[in-house]
C-alpha cells in the first residue's frame, strides 16, 4: 500500500486516517443521533448541498447557526457538492434539470421551484454552512456512458474546479479566513477510460487542491468494483494526498479500495443494510444479499426457514433480539434505528483493522 499521512489536518481537529464517514444527508445520521455516533467510534460526518439547500434549506442552516449547532457535531464536516445527485436526478428523468457548461439547473419532483448550482454557488453555500472540508463541483458520468460524454465531462470537471477554487480563495479573503481556514478537494473523472481519467487528474494536479476524489459511479454494470479504475486513479494521485473514494461504504470494498492507498469513504446506508450488519456482519457478501433480499420478502412462510447466527456485538438490537425477531423486526421503522448505530461500528471496526 503506497505510504502516506495517518492523519489529515483540518481545523477541528486531526482526522484519523483511514476513516467512514457516515452519511448525514440532510444534517444527520439517519435513525442515530450525535451521541450514538461518537460513540460507534466516527470522528467526521459527511452532508450532501445538493441535499441541504432544499432541505432544511440554506436560510434555516444559517439560523440554526450552521451545520454543527444544527448536527450537534463538533468533528469535522465534509460536505459534497451535490454533483452526482444532480447527475443522478437528470439521468432518470431528463425533465427535471439541465447541465450546462454554466453549471446544474434542476427541479424535483414535488418541489415548489428551481435549484441551481453553479461551482461559485457551490462553493458560496458550503463555506456558508461551515463545512470543514468543500469539495468542487462536478460533472458526474456512469461508467457506461460514451467516450464522447467522459470526454465533454472531464473537461468540464477541470474548467469548473478551476472556478471553484477561485471563488474559494476569493470567499477566504472576503470572511478573512486567513488561519485555519477549511479544506478544498476536487473530483477526478473520467468514466473507465485510462487516458481521460489521467488528463483529468493531472488537470486537477496543476490546479493543485487539498485533497482529491474518485468520481463517478464506483461500480461497473454487473455491479462489480472499478478496480482497474480506482487503482490508476490512486496512482496518479501522489501518495502525500488524500483521496476520497466517493459512495464506497460496503465493507469488501472499503477494504479493497484501502489496500490501493484510499484513505476516505462514506456511504448512504439503506434499512436493509443497516439490519443486515447488525446481524450477519461476518457472512460472506453473497449471503448477506440473500439475507437482505429475505427481510425484504418476509412472509409468515420464510420465518420457519431462518437459521442466521453470528458473533454477539455490543449493540442494544444484538443483546435483546434473535435474528428472527429481527427479521421482523425490519417492518418496523424501530429496527432501524437499533441497527444502525451498531452498522456504523462495525465498518469503523473495519477500518480500524487495515
Amino acid at each position: 500500500m503506497p505510504a502516506h499521512s495517518d492523519e489529515l489536518p483540518t481545523r477541528r481537529g486531526r482526522l484519523p486516517l483511514p476513516a467512514f464517514l457516515p452519511d448525514a444527508t440532510f444534517g444527520t445520521v439517519r435513525a442515530a443521533d450525535a451521541g450514538d455516533v461518537r460513540a460507534a467510534g466516527v470522528r467526521a460526518l459527511v452532508m450532501n448541498t445538493f441535499h441541504l439547500m432544499q432541505k432544511p434549506g440554506s436560510s434555516t442552516i444559517q439560523a440554526l447557526g450552521g451545520l454543527h449547532a444544527m448536527a450537534g457535531w463538533d468533528g469535522p464536516i465534509m460536505t459534497d457538492s451535490g454533483g452526482f445527485q444532480a447527475y443522478s436526478l437528470i439521468r432518470q428523468n431528463p425533465k427535471q434539470g439541465r447541465l450546462s457548461d454554466q453549471g446544474i439547473v434542476f427541479q424535483p419532483e414535488g418541489a415548489g421551484r428551481k435549484f441551481q448550482l453553479t461551482p461559485e454557488k457551490c462553493i458560496q453555500l458550503q463555506l456558508a454552512y461551515g463545512a470543514d472540508i468543500v469539495v468542487c463541483l462536478d460533472d458526474c458520468t456512469h461508467v457506461d456512458d460514451s467516450p464522447a460524454e467522459q470526454r465533454a465531462s472531464v473537461r468540464r470537471t477541470i474548467r469548473w474546479a478551476a472556478r471553484c477554487k477561485q471563488e474559494f480563495e476569493r470567499q477566504l479573503t472576503m470572511r478573512r479566513m486567513d488561519g485555519e481556514r477549511p479544506l478544498l478537494f476536487a473530483v477526478v473523472q473520467g468514466g473507465g477510460i485510462a487516458e481521460l481519467r489521467r488528463e483529468c487528474a493531472e488537470a486537477l494536479l496543476e490546479i493543485g487542491f487539498d485533497g482529491y476524489g474518485y468520481g463517478g459511479w464506483p461500480l461497473d454494470s454487473t455491479g462489480n468494483l472499478l478496480t482497474d479504475m480506482l487503482a490508476l486513479t490512486r496512482e496518479l494521485i501522489p501518495a502525500h494526498l488524500p483521496l476520497h473514494a466517493l459512495g464506497v461504504g460496503h465493507p469488501e470494498y472499503v477494504t479493497a479500495c484501502a489496500r490501493m492507498g484510499y484513505q476516505m469513504f462514506d456511504s448512504a446506508l439503506p434499512p436493509a443494510m443497516r439490519v443486515m450488519d447488525a446481524c450477519t456482519p461476518l457472512l460472506p457478501i453473497r449471503e448477506r444479499r440473500s439475507f437482505a433480499s429475505l427481510i425484504a420478502g418476509f412472509t409468515p412462510s420464510t420465518s420457519r426457514t431462518i437459521g442466521i447466527s453470528s458473533p454477539p456485538c455490543r449493540s442494544l438490537l444484538a443483546a435483546t433480539a434473535t435474528p428472527a425477531h429481527t427479521i421482523r423486526l425490519a417492518i418496523c421503522t424501530i429496527c432501524t434505528q437499533l441497527a444502525k448505530p451498531s452498522s456504523i461500528a462495525w465498518r469503523r471496526s473495519i477500518i480500524s483493522g487495515l
